[in-house]
């Protein structure tokens, strides 16, 4: 695990603390944050605002923990179920789905050892960030056929819905991201466990790049 990152929730805000994987193989801490609860969040049960505090902490880190091995932490032990299957809850399934495209394992925590979280979800802070959570599920919706025509076909022909693959290629060729993770799919074959965010990408036959 890159990173770990311990969470907490009270009926008042949500706080975390970032720890990453240092050379000598120890855990540090790189990050402290808390996000206050807006008016309607405060009449969550117990378990949606702790499910909340899971899916606020890996969208609002996303830049560390995108394309990482990551686990979170929780003192909230019927989370990792509540997280982890279908609920009958639409809102939670809706944050389960947005959190499928993270590479993460959900832990519990006892409350006696998680004390900085809990902490930083309790300590009065003025001028917290209570920006709403972006529930958006991100989806690109791509059309093949059979004959698995998106790996088959040149890149103007393949069929990308609204978008076109060639379209997409060369945006790719000017995005940084894209063509670091193109030159590390280079430098490498087969991909290097090691390298987290190498063994979550990988190129089409036509040239286009895309994550697992």
């Amino acid at each position: 695990m890159h990173f770990i990152v311990d969470v907490d929730a009270s009926y008042e805000q949500l706080g975390c603390c970032l720890q990453q994987q240092q050379s000598e193989g120890e855990y540090h801490p790189i990050g402290y944050h808390s996000r206050a609860l807006l008016p309607a969040e405060k009449n969550y049960f117990a378990t949606e605002i702790e499910a909340l505090g899971v899916v606020w902490v890996v969208i609002y880190l996303r830049s560390y923990l995108e394309g990482a091995e990551f686990m979170v932490r929780c003192d909230h032990r019927a989370l990792i179920s509540v997280l982890t299957s279908m609920s009958p809850n639409a809102q939670i399934n809706r944050w389960r789905l947005r959190l499928s495209e993270y590479n993460y394992e959900l832990r519990h925590k006892p409350r006696k050892d998680h004390k900085v979280a809990d902490a930083l979800s309790r300590l009065p802070t003025e001028g917290l960030v209570t920006s709403p959570l972006d529930e958006d599920i991100p989806v690109l919706a791509v059309e093949t056929r059979a004959n698995d025509a998106l790996q088959e076909a040149s890149p103007e022909e393949a069929p990308m819905g609204a978008m076109t693959a060639q379209g997409i290629i060369l945006g790719q060729a000017e995005d940084a991201f894209c063509q670091a993770r193109l030159q590390e799919l280079d430098a490498l074959s087969p991909p290097d466990p090691a390298l987290s965010r190498q063994a979550f990408f990988f190129r089409e036959k036509n040239g286009l790049l895309c994550r697992r």
